[in-house]
């Protein structure tokens, strides 16, 4: 139940919504949600161990 709720910050939620939009870099995430990128990476590596988000690596750049 803990790890439910470390999901469901405000922060976290609104990068899920960002990246249901489009597909976004982390430095790019966090730039349009106006945090920092360590924050964006943090939510990134919570939602890859969750399965929620796939990576693709184009032009050096993990896009999700």
């Amino acid at each position: 139940m803990n790890e439910l709720y470390s999901l469901l910050t405000k922060t976290n939620i609104r990068f899920f919504e960002l990246l249901l939009q489009q597909s976004l870099s982390v430095r790019e995430l966090a730039e349009k949600a106006k945090c920092t990128a360590g924050k964006a990476s943090q939510a990134v590596k919570q939602f890859k161990q969750k399965k929620l988000i796939s990576i693709q690596n184009i032009k050096n750049k993990l896009i999700l």
